[in-house]
């Protein structure tokens, strides 16, 4: 999940607060992200045509990002982003379904 937010570190306080979340800054991706052993994620400020303030974007894992996106491609789907590297990460992908909606996928290495 991947929360667009206008700042950063009201939000960080304001989840740490609410749900006790634990957050690691990532100065070079420009994110901030969060594991709570259920859900995983990163805030970001940075509004693009995937979303602005207030958007919210899931992840779904995924084992092979190049296969789950030609296969939402053939359902119906819309490449947004290709598989990108993420460093020291994996790898990351992201598509519109049928009704618009944008889903990531992520492959952890």
């Amino acid at each position: 999940m991947e929360m667009v937010v206008a700042d950063r570190d009201e939000a960080v306080e304001f989840y740490q607060q609410l749900f006790d979340w634990r957050f690691k800054n990532y100065p070079a991706q420009n994110y901030i992200a969060f594991n709570t052993n259920t859900i995983s994620g990163t805030l970001n400020t940075e509004a693009d045509e995937l979303g602005a303030a207030g958007s919210v974007l899931i992840y779904v894992a995924s084992d092979d990002i190049d296969a789950d996106l030609n296969r939402a491609e053939e359902l119906g789907g819309e490449v947004i982003i290709p598989r990108t590297p993420i460093p020291g990460v994996g790898w990351m992908g992201i598509f519109a379904d049928p009704a618009g909606n944008h889903i990531g996928l992520m492959q952890i290495t």
